[in-house]
């Protein structure tokens, strides 16, 4: 199961990524606007996870694909692919990710794509995920 994440920052890359990686999820694309932050994880092909609590315990996450935001062709080729997709942005960003799903919804039917899409968004926000399925309709 491939998984999309928009956001590779602390709650993507570290809260959400260790759930889904600890359950099994390795096939992960995560995107993000910070190209520093793109280049940095694409050399370094792997990061930890510290995990602390009553056992404190470090994950090693490998496997990921990291993609520029700006890189609209392969933003739209991993979205096509996806079989779930998670938004960890700051609320103020979904407009901007609402933009890039309203750009790969057409292209994922023109490949004849039928079954539904899961998109959920994380963001710290009443109501986010449709607050995101309203602006990306609205596109």
């Amino acid at each position: 199961m491939q998984i999309l994440m928009f956001g590779a920052g602390s709650t993507g890359r570290g809260h959400l990524s260790a759930l889904l990686y600890e359950n099994g999820f390795r096939d992960i694309v995560y995107v993000d606007r910070d190209k520093d932050l793109v280049r940095k994880l694409g050399d370094a092909r792997a990061y930890q996870v510290h995990l602390f609590g009553k056992q404190e315990r470090t994950l090693d996450i490998r496997g990921f694909r990291i993609l520029d935001r700006a890189d609209h062709d392969r933003l739209v080729e991993a979205f096509c692919s996806a079989d779930i997709v998670y938004t960890a942005v700051i609320a103020e960003n979904l407009d901007d990710v609402s933009v890039a799903l309203a750009a790969a919804i057409p292209e994922r039917k023109r490949m004849g794509k039928k079954a539904p899409l899961n998109v959920i968004a994380c963001e710290n926000l009443d109501h986010a995920s449709s607050y995101l399925k309203t602006c990306t309709y609205e596109k």
